[in-house]
């Protein structure tokens, strides 16, 4: 099913906690994936959370600290982020409305928790 500006517009207006729809990488992988960053506290950098379907069909989440490269004018990040299931059901289809129902509990508050418990990195965040 091809995507068009209307339906990014109303899964975007769907998900929660400023989840969106993630352009870029349906472009180039033709996955519906939600992405979230969360900036850092000493504003050196930022947290990119991806939601997503794993190879078994289950919703997972990786979370990737990107460092801003002030000599590049970019944001460099030295790995590729640490992924979580979050449920152990195998879902028939990868439907973007249950990835949507998971952004409601996805606060920047309960994305910290994740971090803390799973112990990424030396993160300072807001």
């Amino acid at each position: 099913m091809p995507m068009n500006r209307k339906k990014v517009e109303t899964i975007n207006s769907k998900c929660h906690n400023n989840w969106k729809f993630d352009v870029v990488y349906f472009m180039y992988h033709q996955e519906r994936d939600l992405i979230k960053k969360v900036k850092l506290k000493d504003n050196t950098g930022y947290l990119e959370c991806r939601l997503f379907y794993n190879s078994k069909n289950q919703i997972s989440l990786n979370i990737n600290k990107f460092d801003y490269n002030l000599d590049k004018k970019i944001a460099t990040s030295e790995s590729l982020g640490t992924t979580i299931l979050m449920e152990n059901t195998s879902y028939r289809k990868r439907n973007t409305n249950n990835l949507i129902i998971m952004t409601q509990r996805l606060t920047d508050k309960e994305l910290l928790n994740i971090i803390g418990t799973v112990k990424l990195l030396n993160i300072k965040t807001i």
